[in-house]
């Protein structure tokens, strides 16, 4: 069993028992069961092709979970994108996010990534934060985390394991990141309305 493929059963098994009207967006070639999938480009198993640069085709407050997994990367307009995030999920509802951190050669090696992310991306969202100033779209940090890698050398992810123990680790890490790069980034979220 490939990489990819075991990538998609652990990420269905996980939301599997989730209640609720669950969204993933930028679901490529691994839609979800259970899950509204999209996509900008018509795959097998895509439910609604929709380009993630305009209105998201959804009503204000319609989803409980919303599941997005290496798509923010691609997208030119984040902040257009973080306000619909924030419109149509639930003020209950969360948002799972997966991105490649900065210090990831899977940042920079695809072309089609406009922006990298860092453990503190999306603290200029959280109330209080002392550049809170760039939007009116709030949220709460629910976790957040890196992962050494999910590929060949997943061996490594104890690193990921110290790495997270606290902020002060976390932190501490992301300033020498460059000298041991983290491949991904988890957040969850949930909108403050």
């Amino acid at each position: 069993m490939n990489h990819t493929q075991k990538t998609f059963e652990r990420i269905q098994k996980r939301w599997e028992h989730q209640p609720g009207l669950k969204l993933q967006l930028g679901c490529g070639r691994m839609p979800l069961p259970g899950f509204v999938n999209l996509d900008v480009v018509k795959l097998p198993g895509v439910d609604l092709v929709a380009d993630l640069e305009q209105k998201f085709p959804f009503q204000d407050n319609q989803f409980d979970l919303v599941y997005a997994r290496h798509t923010l990367e691609h997208i030119r307009n984040l902040q257009q994108v973080i306000a619909e995030l924030h419109r149509i999920t639930k003020p209950t509802g969360r948002i799972e996010l997966e991105l490649p951190h900065c210090s990831s050669i899977s940042a920079y090696a695809d072309p089609t990534h406009q922006h990298f992310f860092t453990l503190h991306s999306f603290d200029y969202y959280v109330q209080g934060y002392d550049f809170d100033f760039y939007s009116d779209v709030r949220f709460q940090l629910l976790g957040k985390r890196v992962q050494f890698t999910g590929g060949r050398f997943k061996f490594l992810n104890f690193l990921s394991w110290l790495v997270n123990l606290n902020s002060f680790t976390q932190d501490l890490w992301e300033r020498f990141c460059w000298l041991l790069p983290m491949e991904n980034l988890f957040f969850s979220l949930r909108p403050v309305k």
